[in-house]
Order: C-alpha cells, then sequence, then structure tokens
C-alpha cells in the first residue's frame, strides 16, 4: 500500500474543512460509542506521530457517519441557513424521514481500518464483508479493482499540506506505518437514532442545531418544532409575512 495524493483534491479538502459552511446532513453517531472513539483516538495519535503537524483531527465530539447529504454546504460566514433558501416541500422531506426512521429497527455499524483518500482524508472504513475482500484485492495489484466501492465511513481527519512529505524516506516511513493502521479492528456499535443535523462547518466541529430521530419510534415534533430546533431562521420575507 503506496500513498498518492491529489493535491489539487487536498487543497480543495483543506479549504473547505477549514470555511465556515451550512448545510443539513443525516449522521448517525456524533459521537460515536466511547470504546471506538478510544480506538480511533490512538490511530490519531499514531498517525500524528508518523507525520507531526501535517493532520487537523476531528475532536470526539464530531465523529459521525454521513447517512445522507440533502443540502451541501452554503460557504458563506453569515447567517445560518434560512427557511427560505430550503427547497418548499422540507415538510414532506421532514415527514418521510421520520416514517423511514420510525420504521428501521437499530443497526450494528461495524469499523475496521483506516486509509488516506487522494483528497488528503483519513477515512475509518465500514468493516463489512464486501470491505474487506476490496481490501484484500488491494494487495493483489495484477486482479482488477472492485468495481464499485461501497460502505460507510468515518471521517477522522486531514492532511493540511498538499505536499505533507519532506522526503522520499519519510514517505516510506509513513506508508509502512499506515498499512499497520489500515489492519486495526476499531469495533462495533449499536446505532439506537439518527440526527438531523444543521452545521456551520462540514467537519461538524460547529453545530447550529440537532434533531433526533430514534430508530423504531415515531417523531413527535410538528415540522415548526423540529425547525426550530435545526435553528433554522426565518428571513425578512417571512418576518414580514408573520407581522
Amino acid at each position: 500500500m503506496g500513498v498518492w495524493l491529489d493535491e489539487d483534491k487536498v487543497r480543495e479538502t483543506t479549504a473547505r474543512n477549514s470555511a465556515t459552511s451550512y448545510g443539513l446532513s443525516l449522521v448517525a453517531g456524533l459521537p460515536l460509542a466511547e470504546p471506538l472513539c478510544d480506538r480511533v483516538q490512538a490511530i490519531q495519535d499514531d498517525l500524528e506521530g508518523l507525520l507531526p503537524g501535517r493532520f487537523v483531527w476531528y475532536e470526539t465530539p464530531q465523529l459521525h457517519v454521513t447517512l445522507a447529504a440533502p443540502l451541501r454546504g452554503r460557504y458563506r460566514d453569515a447567517p445560518p441557513l434560512e427557511v427560505s433558501e430550503l427547497p418548499a416541500d422540507l415538510p414532506g422531506f421532514i415527514a418521510d424521514v421520520a416514517t423511514i426512521c420510525s420504521r428501521a429497527a437499530p443497526f450494528q455499524l461495524a469499523l475496521g481500518g483506516v486509509h488516506l483518500a487522494d483528497s488528503g482524508m483519513v477515512l475509518a472504513n465500514e468493516d463489512t464483508l464486501a470491505q474487506r475482500l476490496a481490501a484484500c484485492l488491494a494487495h493483489y495489484p495484477r486482479f482488477d479493482a472492485p468495481k464499485h466501492q461501497t460502505g460507510l465511513h468515518v471521517s477522522i481527519g486531514y492532511l493540511n499540506n498538499a505536499q505533507p512529505f519532506a522526503s522520499a524516506v519519510e514517505r516510506e516511513r509513513f506508508a509502512a506505518g499506515l498499512r499497520e493502521v489500515a489492519r486495526r479492528n476499531i469495533g462495533r456499535m449499536l446505532v439506537r437514532e439518527v440526527w438531523i443535523v444543521h452545521y456551520a462547518n462540514r467537519t461538524m466541529s460547529r453545530i447550529v442545531g440537532r434533531v433526533c430521530l430514534a430508530l423504531g419510534e415515531p417523531l413527535t415534533l410538528s415540522t415548526q418544532e423540529v425547525t426550530r430546533q435545526l435553528g433554522l431562521q426565518t428571513g425578512p420575507n417571512e418576518s414580514a409575512a408573520k407581522t
């Protein structure tokens, strides 16, 4: 397993992750179960030791799995998302998501292994049979690569430099350390709820508001209450209409 980076993608990752951006995501975790957080922290520490000062690491409260991203980041300093810029069928969307979650049972999330994407993101992979077979194939470059990459992941950090290696020796040393980390089992947890999150930074370092959808249970909040808990702003037009 070598280390290949797309410098343009790494620069884009760094810029986007450090910027203020508002969006809506459906996530599990936030944070993950404590044993998983502890193992992720150990992996972060080991990779930091291999490349000191070249990463930005997610803090424990930020660790999550993105299940869907219905509204990707709006890059601006202010204001947070306003109701007026959301799709008009927001109530229908919330109702449908709540129905799906109410009919879903809690599920096991297993994480095993870490890889460094060409964008500079450090990702902990979902541990599934398909992911294990894909990892196996990676060790046999004469075979064809998997057609589809499936499974969830948890972002745990990213490179802050598009050219992080001071020398070829450092690059090889990091690659060897990454190979060891990639084989580690992180663990599993039972996911009991999904969160609708209104974030102010795509890493979830800043959150405007969030609403819990318990799996297997109906949502008891009204659309107005969901909107309020998410911190969605009422723009001037809506304010004027109410007065």
